[in-house]
C-alpha cells in the first residue's frame, strides 16, 4: 500500500520510483486528498527522471552563461545587472519561470527605470535562457520572447568632432588618448579593445583578431595605416595586453578627464558611432561596416549608420543651384 493512515488526518505516501529511489512524506489531508497528491508526486518524481531540465533554475543556467561569457573586462555596471536578475530569478525553476511572470517583474521595474534599462536587463535573462536551450539544459521555450517590452526612447545619436578630440586630447594623459584612438580608428567595443592580445594581432597580414566580443563570434578586422598606428604606439610585444592598464582605472580616468574638460555630452561607446559615420562617408556598405563592427544583425548596424550632422550640412550644399530642380528668384520671397 503506498497511501497508509498514519495518524488522526495524516497519511503516509511511501512509493519508489522508476529508478528504485524511495519516496515518503507525512501530509494533512483525507484519504482521497493523500491519494491525489501521490499521483502528483508519481508524476513529478517521473517527469524529473525523464526530463532532468525540468528541476533547473534560472540561477543555474544564468551561473553557466556568466561563467562563459564574461571576463575580467566585463564592467561592472554589467555585473551589477546580472547580479540583480539573479537575485530576482535565482530559485526559480525554469517551468515556473513563465512569460507572466517575466511580464510582472519588467511592467514593476517600468515604474522606477526608463524602458532601455528595463530591456538591458531583462535581456540577460533571454541571452542565459537561450544559453541553456542552446547546450541541452533546458529543452523547454524562452518565455522572454512573449514578454511585451516597451520600446526605447529616440536617444540623440552623438559623435566626437575633430573639434572634441582636440579638446579631449589637451593635457590628455598618454595611455587615455592611446586607447580613445584606437578606438576611433577600429570601431572595437571597450571589451574588446581590453581583451585584445599582442598574439592576436598579425602585422604582416594587417590583420586583428577579435576572438572575445559580445556576439560571441569571432572576426578578423583589417587595418587602416592610422590604426596600425594606434597599435605601433603601445610598443609591440610577442605576446600580453595590448592596453597596459586595467578596465576600471581607465574608466576613471576616462570619466575624470571628460568632465574636466566639459564634454559630460559624449561616452566612450559614441566612439563606435563615430567611426561607423565616418566610414559611411567614404565606402557606404552597410554589410562591410556590419563586418568590421561584429554585429550579428544589419538592423543594428542600421543604429550606428547615420551620418554626423556636418557631414550632412556639407553633403547638401550640393543641392545649390542644382539644375535639376527649379531655379528660386530671391526677389520674389517675402520678408517674414
Amino acid at each position: 500500500m503506498t497511501v497508509r493512515n498514519y495518524a488522526e488526518n495524516k497519511y503516509l505516501i511511501d512509493f519508489r520510483d522508476s529508478n528504485g529511489n524511495r519516496v515518503r512524506k507525512v501530509v494533512f489531508a483525507t484519504k482521497s486528498q493523500a491519494k491525489q497528491m501521490e499521483l502528483k508526486m508519481r508524476r513529478e518524481r517521473e517527469d524529473g527522471i525523464l526530463n532532468p531540465s525540468s528541476h533547473i533554475t534560472y540561477g543555474d543556467l544564468t551561473d553557466m552563461y556568466w561563467k562563459m561569457h564574461a571576463s575580467q573586462s566585463t564592467s561592472r555596471s554589467a555585473r551589477a545587472m546580472w547580479q540583480r536578475m539573479k537575485d530576482l530569478f535565482g530559485r526559480t525553476t525554469m517551468k515556473e519561470l513563465t512569460s507572466l511572470k517575466l511580464q510582472e517583474e519588467y511592467n514593476k521595474m517600468l515604474q522606477t527605470c526608463k524602458a532601455s534599462t528595463c530591456n538591458r536587463y531583462f535581456t540577460i535573462v533571454g541571452a542565459s535562457i537561450n544559453y541553456g536551450i542552446s547546450n541541452g539544459l533546458w529543452n523547454g521555450n524562452n518565455p522572454w520572447r512573449s514578454v511585451k517590452k516597451k520600446p526605447a526612447e529616440n536617444a540623440r545619436e552623438k559623435y566626437w568632432t575633430m573639434k572634441d578630440f582636440d579638446q579631449f586630447f589637451e593635457g590628455c594623459r598618454p595611455i587615455v588618448r592611446q586607447v580613445v584612438e584606437l578606438a576611433a580608428h577600429s570601431g572595437m567595443r571597450l571589451g574588446e579593445l581590453f581583451n585584445l592580445d599582442w598574439q592576436d594581432i598579425d602585422f604582416e597580414r594587417g590583420i586583428i583578431q577579435i576572438l572575445k566580443s559580445k556576439t560571441s563570434k569571432r572576426r578578423n578586422l583589417p587595418m587602416s595605416r592610422d590604426l596600425r598606428s594606434a597599435l605601433m604606439s603601445f610598443d609591440p610585444k610577442l605576446s600580453g595586453k595590448v592596453i597596459p592598464m586595467s578596465l576600471s582605472a581607465f574608466s576613471c580616468a576616462f570619466t575624470r578627464h571628460r568632465d574636466k574638460k566639459g564634454l559630460k555630452h559624449l561616452t566612450f561607446h559614441d566612439l563606435r558611432h563615430t567611426f561607423a559615420s565616418a566610414y559611411r562617408m567614404v565606402d557606404g556598405n552597410l554589410g562591410n561596416l556590419q563586418a568590421l563592427l561584429g554585429h550579428a544583425d544589419l538592423r543594428m548596424t542600421n543604429r550606428y549608420a547615420h551620418l554626423s550632422p556636418d557631414y550632412i550640412a556639407q553633403a547638401i550644399q550640393c543641392m545649390n543651384g542644382n539644375p535639376l530642380l527649379p531655379k528660386v528668384d530671391s526677389g520674389n520671397i517675402a520678408n517674414p
